[in-house]
C-alpha cells in the first residue's frame, strides 16, 4: 500500500505499518508493535493539523465578500431554487432577474402608497400570470382585496401580517385561492421584498381603489 510521499518518512513507514497490521489476521508480538508505532503517527498527524490554522483572508477581500452578499443577487442566494420553482425558471436565470434588484432604477411605482414592483420574465408555464418582484415600504398597509384568481407570495425579506394575525417572514410561501379576501400590513422596522406570481388579478372594491383594478389582472 502507498502513503503520501509529501509525509516524513517515519510517518510513512509507520502507516505502511498499520496498513499491514490491518491485513493480518492473527495478531502477533511484531504486529503489536507496529500497531502502536502507527497509533503515535497518526497521533502525531492530529497533533501536526491542530497547528495549522486557517488563513483569513485579506481586509479588502472580507469586505468585498460582505458587500457583494448584502445585495441581490447573492442577498438572496438560499432561495435560488425556490424562485426556480415558482417562477419556471432555471436558477441562472432566477440570478440574473434578482440582480435587477439592486439598481433603484429597477424599482417602478404602481400607484399605490409604499408599493414598488420590479416585474420578471417568467417561464412559459406562466404566460398568463403577472410575476413581479414587489417591495413594500415599512409600515405599509395593503388594503382588503379579493383574489379573483390563485396567487402565490413567496417573502424574501422583512414581514408582514394579515388580517388572521399570520405573520409571514422570510422563506414562506402564502397562497390565496380565488374568491378569498384579505388584508395585511407590513412591520415598521423594515421594508417587505416579495416575489409574487398572480393568476387573473386582484379586485378592490371600495373607490378610488378600484381604479387599480384593470391593472392588477394577470397578462391574459
Amino acid at each position: 500500500m502507498s502513503t503520501d510521499s509529501r509525509l516524513p518518512r517515519a510517518i510513512r513507514e509507520a502507516l505502511a505499518d498499520d496498513a499491514a497490521v490491518e491485513g493480518a489476521d492473527v495478531e502477533t508480538p511484531g504486529n503489536v508493535d507496529k500497531s502502536a508505532s502507527a497509533r503515535e503517527a497518526n497521533d502525531l498527524l492530529d497533533r501536526m493539523a491542530a497547528l495549522i490554522e486557517a488563513s483569513a483572508p485579506s481586509p479588502s477581500l472580507e469586505a468585498r465578500l460582505l458587500s457583494e452578499t448584502r445585495v441581490a443577487p447573492l442577498r438572496y442566494a438560499p432561495f435560488f431554487s425556490r424562485l426556480a420553482a415558482l417562477f419556471d425558471l432555471e436558477e441562472s436565470a432566477v440570478e440574473q432577474q434578482l440582480a435587477a434588484l439592486a439598481n433603484p432604477g429597477s424599482w417602478k411605482r404602481t400607484g399605490l402608497k409604499g408599493v414598488e414592483r420590479v416585474m420578471v420574465s417568467a417561464g412559459p408555464e406562466l404566460a398568463s400570470a403577472r410575476t413581479s418582484f414587489v417591495r413594500f415600504a415599512p409600515g405599509a398597509h395593503f388594503p382588503k382585496h379579493a383574489h379573483v384568481g390563485f396567487e402565490q407570495v413567496f417573502v424574501l425579506e422583512g414581514c408582514y401580517t394579515d388580517d388572521a394575525g399570520v405573520r409571514h417572514g422570510p422563506g414562506n410561501l402564502h397562497e390565496m385561492v380565488a374568491d378569498t379576501e384579505h388584508e395585511f400590513w407590513v412591520a415598521e422596522s423594515e421594508p417587505c421584498i416579495a416575489a409574487s406570481v398572480l393568476h387573473q388579478g386582484l379586485r378592490f372594491r371600495e373607490w378610488p381603489l378600484k381604479l387599480f383594478n384593470p391593472f392588477l389582472k394577470g397578462r391574459a
